[in-house]
C-alpha cells in the first residue's frame, strides 16, 4: 500500500521496465481486478484489494495474484 502500480508491474515481472509499464497502462493493456487502468501514477490502496487480494492482468494471458499481508 502506497506503492506505485508501475513499480508493482516491474517487480512482478508483468512489465520489463517502468517505461514499458507506463506504455502498457497507456495502451489499455493493464487491468486491476478486471478493470482497465489508465492512470500511470496510480498508488496502491486497500480499496484495490478484494478479500485481501488483487489480480493484476496484462493482456489476455498474463495474470498475477497479489495478497495483502
Amino acid at each position: 500500500i502506497g506503492t506505485k502500480l508501475i513499480d508493482l508491474l516491474v517487480s512482478t515481472g508483468l512489465s520489463a521496465s517502468k517505461s514499458m509499464a507506463r506504455k502498457d497502462i497507456q495502451g489499455n493493456g493493464i487491468k486491476v481486478n478486471g478493470e482497465k487502468v489508465s492512470n500511470t501514477e496510480l498508488l496502491l490502496s486497500s480499496e484495490l484489494f478484494v478479500n485481501s487480494r488483487m489480480i493484476l492482468s496484462k493482456g489476455k494471458g498474463k495474470h498475477k495474484v497479489i495478497d495483502l499481508i
